[in-house]
């Protein structure tokens, strides 16, 4: 019989071992489940196409994930990550990322450069909120992943890191650019589609990365009336944890909400995201190499990794 290999990994892209649970149902029967430890696993396959296929990987002190795979859908790879719960980001080139981002990613050079102080600015987040340096980065490593992806970058004109008058500074779960109307053009065309804006303050038109990746999904709120100058398109983007609309409400949003009306807010988590995006990609092989690709590497690579904290 065919078999699936599940490769384990942790923040780091390092091998590890983990619980590894592997649950087969046939129609809304479930059939017996099997567990085995390691950080190579081989999952031996029924011939029987009908049946789906869960995957879920687990260790202490980590977050779980699992990937779900329809009858007859089967891979002969599936890639895993793992990511601690008290998460320590290790940031590439530590005090010189500012200079190592530019020099990995060429085409974000012009919008890095209208950035004020951007390398004192990452310096200061590195060391007092890193969360929202992660953040960050993760939407410049995922934007960069998009098939439209060099159209959107050079609509981005510029931001702000930190606070600066009434501009917001990164956040641990979204930032904020502003950009020519053309960023409006580039969002109309697959693979976004039209999404709300019910949850992002004055945005007028919303856009979705939709039909690649069931998580860790590109999201942009754009502002595009009453700006000054005039045709300057102002965009609060992020990353949801599912494109599922009811699981990002229910899974994503409700918790967040209700965590801040209990006097201890949380925000979705960038080492949680980084690993769903570096998952989605490693699992599809199809996709065609990022804006790039020859400097900046044929994986998903913020340029941090994470390690326990």
């Amino acid at each position: 019989m065919p078999n699936i290999t599940i490769n384990i990994y942790d923040g780091a892209g390092k091998r590890i071992q983990a619980e590894v649970a592997r649950h087969f149902q046939q129609g809304m029967q479930a059939l017996p489940s099997a567990f085995v430890r390691g950080g190579k696993v081989e999952v031996e396959l029924n011939v029987d196409t009908t049946q789906s296929l869960a995957v879920v990987a687990s260790l202490k002190k980590h977050h779980q994930f699992g990937r779900l795979l329809a009858a007859g859908s089967f891979p002969n790879e599936m890639h895993l990550m793992l990511v601690h719960k008290k998460e320590l980001f290790k940031f590439e080139g530590d005090d010189q990322l500012w200079d190592r981002l530019k020099a990995k990613r060429p085409a974000y050079e012009g919008f890095l450069d209208r950035i004020p102080d951007g390398k004192v600015c990452s310096q200061r987040l590195m060391q007092n909120d890193p969360s929202s340096l992660a953040c960050f980065l993760n939407i410049l490593e995922s934007i960069r992943w998009l098939p439209n992806g060099k159209d959107v970058i050079a609509a981005m004109q510029g931001m702000d890191l930190v606070p600066r008058g009434w501009w917001k500074g990164v956040q641990h779960d979204r930032i904020f650019i502003r950009a020519t109307a053309a960023l409006t053009a580039a969002l109309e065309k697959p693979p976004f589609k039209p999404a709300g804006t019910g949850m992002h303050e004055k945005a007028d038109k919303g856009f979705k990365e939709t039909g690649r990746f069931s998580e860790a999904n590109l999201n942009f709120s754009l502002k595009t009336k009453d700006n000054t100058p005039r045709e300057l398109v102002l965009a609060d983007v992020d990353l949801d944890y599912y494109e599922d609309l009811g699981a990002h409400f229910a899974l994503e949003v409700i918790p967040n909400t209700v965590s801040k009306w209990t006097g201890k807010p949380q925000f979705t988590n960038p080492a949680r995201i980084y690993a769903m995006r570096w998952m989605a990609i490693q699992n599809s092989p199809e996709l065609e190499p990022p804006v790039d690709c020859d400097v900046g590497g044929k994986s998903f690579d913020p340029l941090f990794t994470i390690s326990a904290g």
